[in-house]
């Protein structure tokens, strides 16, 4: 609503500069309500500044102003008499005319940016459009309700953790970029939450490179202590997996975990732990105040409570399909068109129901998502039109039907095959040719959406800042006596693959990842293509600095610390005891040997 004084400005501004009543507040709206600034904008403006000028979300927000006030402002607007602004002097124009340009600039911005998607109509007809290719993506079935491959994985994970008494041995490191952390009081998620931060190279160099902490009365240089410990063990240890980290325990002190109706929800425990780096860091250095995830992570303002940012997007698992969920979100991102949106990392979680089973079928649906987004389709309602029509162009009444027809065939090859493999009662050949048939079905149904996302062209003038590689997920499964989370993490160095579940570190498969994501993922993280170059370089360190280790039989000489700014400020205690302890691992595996020739 208009009160009185912003009234007041409308009407003075509209004498002086007989100017339109729409055009004023848009300025007025843009420079605050400052009248006297509004009026300079639009003095110097001159013959340049017109009302198809003004970019729709101002023109949007200034029409309901005026539709509020319409009654009203029609009495006095019956009443305004053009008036000429002779008071102002032309030295003073001239004085403001370059000030002014720049904020003619400003305000009508580029012709490109003017095209917004922030149309009460146009974001109508494409929530319209949306709905619709939901609808469709709701009749397709899961693609194999059973997949024996990503079960059996789950089975020996849980398996393994169950049994992990028995990993006490000796177990010496076999992967160059990555070691695991021995459970901690049955929660996975911590694993999975120091593994991502891990990829962060600003967070690691910055945590390394703090001064030796040594006041262990203060909580935070406690944490901070520990957490040094884990990168360093992470890039110098001989072994598979960090036996004797306090990390969990420290940040219990600063954060309690939170557990809420029994579950814990991983997004949400990797915000607190992002929260203790930050605020430990500031605390400890007030001198240099350090907002690592603030400059890495986007934010979202208002998805949480007290008007805190979030880091990540919640998307409903109902919508099916990624893209689907971010076009959703266009018009609560349209605050992100005003700042730099583009963070090296953008997180997302999907918000998947608890699984049902009915007529012995899960009912927790598929997400389909993409290796590879664009986000530029989220700031210009061309692109999104384009978009949002290829979706239209692939899913209609009549591909839906051949989807779903190929899919039952498909569903039932793979029942069948695995019964019969299991039952073993044909022939084998029978069973390798169902095995076939259902590989050509798969083949045949990649052609279409969802299931292959390549059918979205990407332009070669696409702005590399736009464009996003998925770097992780998150796995959450639910087991009747447990609770499991573990994470996939991308190797740019090495171009593969990596599942990290408490102390099991592996390689994978990029079906694996994209199978297990789809059924079973809880979060995504993607990371700026602009970023992969620097992330691929800080993997490399890390894989020659533990060749270099290895070689050495476990000492961390200083030839292996000299010249990278990563390790200038390693805390010398650190090194001692993880030095000490890759000795100690290679003695006694040199006992084992012994023992055995011996023998």
């Amino acid at each position: 609503m208009l009160d009185a004084q912003k009234k007041e400005h409308i009407k003075q501004l509209m004498e002086i500069t007989n100017r339109s009543k729409l055009l004023i507040i848009s300025i007025l709206m843009y420079f605050q309500w400052d009248k006297e600034k509004s009026m300079d904008f639009i003095l110097n403006a001159g013959e340049f500044l017109s009302e198809d000028l003004v970019p729709q979300n101002r023109r949007q927000a200034a029409e309901i102003l005026l539709k509020q006030e319409q009654e009203e402002e029609e009495e006095e607007e019956l009443q305004m008499q053009v008036q000429s602004h002779g008071s102002m002097e032309g030295d003073y124009l001239q004085q403001n005319k370059v000030q002014t340009q720049s904020q003619l600039k400003s305000f009508i911005k580029n012709p490109e940016a003017i095209e917004q998607i922030d149309k009460f109509d146009w974001i109508q007809t494409k929530n319209k459009r949306i709905n619709q290719i939901r609808d469709f993506l709701q009749q397709i079935e899961n693609q194999e309700w059973e997949n024996m491959t990503i079960i059996k994985e789950r089975q020996s994970l849980l398996r393994d953790r169950k049994n992990e008494g028995q990993n006490d041995k000796l177990q010496l490191r076999i992967h160059k970029s990555a070691i695991g952390i021995k459970k901690n009081e049955g929660t996975g998620f911590f694993n999975c939450i120091y593994q991502l931060l891990f990829q962060n190279p600003e967070l690691v160099e910055s945590i390394l490179n703090m001064p030796n902490l040594i006041n262990k009365d203060d909580q935070n240089s406690q944490y901070i202590n520990e957490l040094q410990y884990l990168f360093c063990s992470f890039i110098f240890s001989n072994e598979r997996f960090v036996k004797d980290s306090n990390l969990l325990v420290a940040a219990n002190r600063l954060n309690k975990l939170i557990i809420i109706d029994g579950q814990i929800n991983f997004a949400q425990q990797l915000e607190n732990h992002m929260e203790i780096i930050n605020k430990c860091l500031q605390d400890i250095n007030k001198q240099k105040q350090i907002s690592i995830f603030d400059n890495s992570f986007q934010s979202f303002a208002g998805t949480k409570k007290g008007g805190q940012k979030s880091i990540y997007l919640k998307f409903e698992q109902e919508d099916r399909l990624f893209h689907l969920s971010l076009l959703k979100q266009i018009e609560n991102l349209q605050a992100l068109q005003q700042q730099q949106p583009f963070k090296t990392y953008w997180a997302f979680q999907i918000n998947r129901r608890d699984k049902e089973y009915q007529n012995g079928q899960n009912n927790n649906v598929d997400y389909w998502l993409s290796q590879k987004i664009d986000l530029e389709i989220l700031f210009h309602s061309a692109k999104t039109d384009k978009f949002i029509q290829i979706f239209e162009n692939k899913l209609n009444e009549e591909t839906i039907k051949e989807i779903k027809k190929s899919q039952q065939i498909y569903n039932s090859l793979h029942v069948a095959s695995s019964i019969i493999s299991e039952k073993g009662v044909i022939q084998e050949e029978t069973l390798q040719q169902l095995k076939v048939d259902k590989q050509d079905k798969e083949k045949y149904l990649s052609k279409y959406l969802p299931f292959n996302m390549n059918l979205i062209p990407r332009e070669e003038n696409q702005n590399s800042k736009y464009s996003y590689c998925l770097q992780a997920t998150v796995i959450e499964i639910k087991e009747e006596n447990d609770h499991l989370f573990y994470i996939y993490i991308y190797n740019f160095h090495e171009e593969q693959w990596y599942r990290m579940c408490d102390f099991q570190v592996s390689i994978v498969s990029e079906d694996l990842v994209l199978n297990d994501t789809r059924k079973n993922g809880c979060f995504l993280v993607y990371v700026q293509q602009q970023q992969i170059q620097k992330l691929r370089g800080y993997q490399q360190i890390i894989s020659e600095i533990v060749r270099k280790v290895t070689i050495n039989q476990g000492v961390i000489s200083r030839e292996i610390l000299q010249g990278n700014p990563l390790l200038n400020g390693l805390n010398p205690s650190h090194l001692e005891r993880i030095q000490n302890t890759n000795r100690a691992n290679i003695k006694l595996l040199d006992d084992e040997l012994n023992s055995e020739f011996n023998n």
